[in-house]
């Protein structure tokens, strides 16, 4: 995950897929907030559930809201700023 620390291109992200089906590898480019992004997640992994905001988004153990953007490390900001108190 660090790796999505850096800046100025795109990001890859892997789908899971559903039951008997595949994961889907995209690019993403950063800075893209997940919301506006799930209409073209479903498209293009086939999988109309991610257009709906009722299906989770998660890097590993963190569920994603809508408002996070493509590129940042779940949390980084928040421990980013307990750090320079």
């Amino acid at each position: 995950m660090c790796d999505q620390l850096r800046k100025g291109g795109p990001m890859r992200l892997t789908l899971a897929g559903t039951a008997g089906s595949r994961e889907v590898d995209l690019d993403v480019p950063d800075d893209v907030r997940l919301g506006d992004l799930r209409p073209h997640l479903a498209a293009a992994a086939g999988r109309p559930d991610l257009a709906l905001g009722s299906t989770a988004l998660a890097i590993d153990e963190a569920v994603l809201d809508d408002d996070h953007l493509t590129g940042q490390v779940p949390g980084y900001e928040e421990h980013r700023n307990e750090e320079s108190r």
